[in-house]
């Protein structure tokens, strides 16, 4: 016999682990965005970016990257009245 697993519906529940996955899918393209702007950044301004500036360059990007994943990107259209 097959053990079936019910809904997260059936269950009276939210599925916490698929939502989970889900910010941390945008949490990562985000932070990948953010890198491949600092190695932009290193390689058309690159004497100007020292080490120590170029550090705190990476810390601000990946800051903001994981800031705004989680507070801008919704991952549901809004409920429609009907």
């Amino acid at each position: 016999m097959v053990a079936v697993s019910r809904s997260t519906e059936e269950r009276g529940g939210i599925n916490s682990r698929e939502m989970c996955l889900q910010c941390m899918m945008t949490a990562a393209a985000s932070v990948s965005t953010a890198s491949g702007m600092r190695v932009w950044l290193g390689n058309h301004v690159g004497t100007f970016l020292t080490p120590q500036r170029l550090r705190w360059v990476t810390i601000s990007l990946f800051a903001l990257a994981v800031l705004a994943s989680g507070l801008f990107v919704s991952g549901s259209s809004p409920a429609t009245g009907h």
